[in-house]
């Protein structure tokens, strides 16, 4: 789908074991749908570690980053009641 990048929040959570971590929740305006079935009425909405936070910087190797204000083709599966980028950041294709 080609979406552009509403917002942008990093923000400390635990993983999965637990653990605290960074991550960056990213808030998409879907303007294309080219497969599959997501609600283009409301922002979509994904988290992917990594990102910035009181100045502490994660960068996750081979994982995506969305920056606000940015245009981007995205390919997305859902897990759970989430969606995740295919394959890390081939996942993602700034336009």
């Amino acid at each position: 789908m080609q979406a552009v990048v509403n917002q942008v929040i990093p923000l400390t959570a635990q993983n999965t074991y637990g653990k605290i971590m960074i991550y960056s929740d990213s808030f998409l305006t879907v303007e294309d749908r080219l497969r599959g079935e997501v609600n283009m009425e409301n922002p979509l909405f994904l988290r992917v570690p990594g990102g910035t936070v009181n100045g502490l910087k994660l960068k996750v190797t081979q994982m995506p980053e969305f920056f606000q204000g940015e245009r981007y083709l995205v390919f997305l599966k859902k897990n759970g009641d989430r969606y995740v980028p295919v394959r890390g950041e081939w996942g993602k294709v700034s336009l």
